[in-house]
């Protein structure tokens, strides 16, 4: 009987090591499965995260044109706006020219006039 037992507990070892022969192999299998899914996704993860990256390396690009185009635009506006205030200050300096021409024409008239005069009363005495 003694004989038996070991036979049987030896068949029973064996019964549940294939048992657990089978199931660690669908495991394993479940396992690797899971791990080829996972680096599957890893792998979709990358690729999304390169395609942003991507997008946000165009939308960096796209920005740093916009300020450049807006230092441009801002560049030129103030050349403009130096050149109308020089027309400006060019025009008040030929008025200012003119006036004292006027001013000088209108002292010599002035000293003309009075040396006419002065000639008239000359003439009267």
């Amino acid at each position: 009987m003694l004989m038996m037992n070991k036979n049987d507990n030896s068949k029973k070892e064996k019964e549940l090591e294939g048992i657990g022969g089978k199931s660690t192999k669908i495991s394993r299998k479940e396992e690797e499965e899971e791990e080829e899914e996972e680096e599957e996704e890893e792998e979709e993860e990358e690729e999304e995260d390169d395609d942003d990256d991507d997008d946000d390396d165009e939308e960096e690009e796209e920005e740093e044109e916009e300020e450049e185009e807006e230092e441009e635009e801002k560049e030129e506006e103030e050349e403009e706006e130096e050149e109308e205030e020089e027309e400006e200050k060019e025009a008040e300096e030929e008025e200012e020219e003119e006036e004292e021409e006027e001013e000088e024409e209108e002292e010599e008239k002035e000293e003309e006039e009075e040396g006419e005069e002065k000639e008239r009363q000359q003439q009267r005495q």
